[in-house]
């Protein structure tokens, strides 16, 4: 029996960093989190925005959201 290895390559390109959301608000907040509400930048990148990535001291927590 012969053992077979197979490949796989997962590539993509990025055709611009996106603009920083505007109006970002503090909507909510509670003991183990906050809500924020924000619209999205004028300039994506080329691709949709989906998510961020927020900062908090030295954690770092992704946040994803809807857009209404």
């Amino acid at each position: 029996m012969s053992a077979v290895r197979e490949r796989a390559d997962t590539c993509c390109f990025v055709e611009a960093v996106p603009n920083a959301p505007k109006s970002v608000e503090l909507t909510e907040s509670m003991p183990d989190g906050v809500v924020l509400t924000l619209e999205p930048p004028n300039e994506d990148g080329g691709m949709p925005v989906i998510g961020y990535r927020v900062k908090y001291g030295n954690d770092i927590v992704t946040a994803l959201g809807t857009h209404t």
